[in-house]
């Protein structure tokens, strides 16, 4: 069975239409856990709604006390979650019909290749809509200039890869999911660094999600051209700056949970990246050249070096 972790709040206007796409899935074996973080519109009576119709594939929770974030709800979920499979979803997505039987599919598929006991994370492509699902671009990756092939820990630690409402756990990955980080970005980004540094990252080139932007988006796609991204990976020192130092305390935080696992390669790369801001300009270069730790465009490269 698989099971589907959903995290809510507030999200009243897009959750029917997302639960609805769950519903039709092709693959039929899977249950849904839903968590809201306590929200103040309809979306809970919405929630108490479906899980009336459908008992016996959802359930779902009001947290007691808020988790202040969909990271934190997410972490919540999937530390206490009980099964061989596990995929995420946002509110306000919409699933295409085979979403789980070809994100199922290559999980097995790479199962047979690896090893059934061998850690793996299985992602897909998205197509990018607005609210009202018209298609701004037939792929995430494409609009946003990551190359899903870069998949190692050394390309995981500057840049995720990884969309949480695409991809698919294995229970190898889950079981080295020691504890919530203090120091993370989202939980896609720290779930990509543990299948990064102990299993594999593979990738469905097929869309399977709707993923949709629209104003109340918390992580939306980058709509900014050509110029605006050069004027803001430079000049924006303080957003940079911010993002930057995540990154180097999120690889503090997975050296100290991960320290007795990881290889002594990883674990001078970490420590270096880990401390990356104490350095000068030329150290910088040096590190991100010595590991390969290249950011997908010259114009984010050229950022971590100045900030």
């Amino acid at each position: 069975m698989v099971e589907i972790l959903m995290a809510t709040y507030n999200g009243e206007k897009y959750v029917k239409e997302q639960l609805d796409s769950i519903l039709i899935q092709t693959y039929s074996d899977w249950h849904l856990t839903i968590a809201d973080d306590c929200s103040t519109d309809s979306t809970v009576a919405i929630l108490k709604e479906y899980a009336c119709k459908y008992p016996k594939k959802i359930t779902y929770l009001v947290n007691k006390i808020a988790s202040g974030s969909a990271k934190n709800n997410f972490y919540g979920l999937l530390m206490n979650v009980d099964a061989d499979y596990v995929m995420l979803s946002d509110q306000d997505d919409f699933w295409l019909e085979n979403k789980i039987e070809l994100t199922l599919n290559k999980m097995k598929e790479s199962e047979a290749k690896y090893g059934f006991g061998f850690p793996l994370l299985v992602h897909s492509d998205l197509i990018v809509v607005d609210d009202k699902l018209k298609t701004l671009n037939e792929s995430f990756y494409v609009m946003e200039r990551i190359n899903p092939k870069l998949n190692r820990l050394n390309n995981v630690l500057v840049t995720n890869i990884v969309a949480g409402c695409s991809m698919m756990l294995n229970r190898s990955l889950l079981n080295l999911f020691i504890k919530p980080p203090k120091d993370s970005i989202m939980h896609d980004h720290w779930f990509a660094l543990i299948a990064a540094a102990f299993g594999k990252i593979v990738f469905v080139e097929k869309p399977t999600i709707l993923y949709r932007q629209h104003g109340n988006n918390v992580a939306g796609v980058n709509r900014r051209n050509l110029f605006e991204n050069i004027k803001y990976k430079i000049f924006c020192s303080k957003k940079i700056h911010e993002d930057l130092v995540m990154h180097y305390r999120q690889a503090h935080e997975f050296l100290k949970i991960y320290a007795n696992e990881l290889k002594d390669e990883q674990i001078k790369m970490l420590e270096e990246y880990s401390n990356f801001e104490d350095k000068s300009i030329f150290e910088k270069f040096f590190i991100l050249k010595k590991y390969s730790m290249n950011k997908e465009n010259h114009i984010k490269f050229i950022g971590q070096l100045v900030r």
